[in-house]
């Protein structure tokens, strides 16, 4: 390959891959907060009711939103944060027997009433959305705390 198709293709493919990428996205947004023993990484937007809370699945972080927080900000409160071991929020490599364990699906709950409370207020119905694990924490929080949500 001659070396000015080298250079063309690879100037080509960078202004195209830059094109795709956002000034501000929902990381240059959030902020940080202690709750249920776990820093947690979150952004938080609108003013409007209802809350909006999105849960990310395995593997994934807030940035798995960045399309959707912006149209759902305008017409509510949309709140999204990394569960714990995922994106910015804090992780635990070992813990001692008996210890809080953030990652169980039955403490997952309580750490979104926590961050919710914090953020949004406790008097807050909420909607959860949940993707893969997002969706199993969501049902939990349901499960544990009907009267909080309005929809899944």
């Amino acid at each position: 390959m001659k070396p000015w198709l080298f250079i063309a293709f690879c100037l080509l493919t960078g202004l195209s891959f830059g094109s795709f990428l956002d000034e501000e996205t929902i990381l240059d947004r959030g902020e940080r907060l202690t709750v249920s023993q776990n820093e947690l990484f979150y952004v938080k937007e609108g003013v409007k009711p209802p809350v909006i809370v999105l849960l990310h699945g395995f593997g994934a972080s807030v940035y798995s939103w960045d399309k959707v927080y912006k149209p759902l900000a305008e017409v509510s409160t949309v709140i999204a944060y990394d569960r714990p071991g995922f994106g910015y929020s804090s992780r635990v490599f070992s813990l001692p027997e008996g210890a809080y364990n953030p990652y169980l699906l039955e403490n997952q709950d309580e750490i979104l009433f926590d961050l919710v409370d914090s953020v949004a207020g406790s008097h807050q119905s909420l909607i959860l959305v949940g993707h893969s694990a997002g969706a199993a924490v969501a049902v939990e929080a349901y499960f544990q705390k009907p009267d909080r949500i309005a929809a899944l």
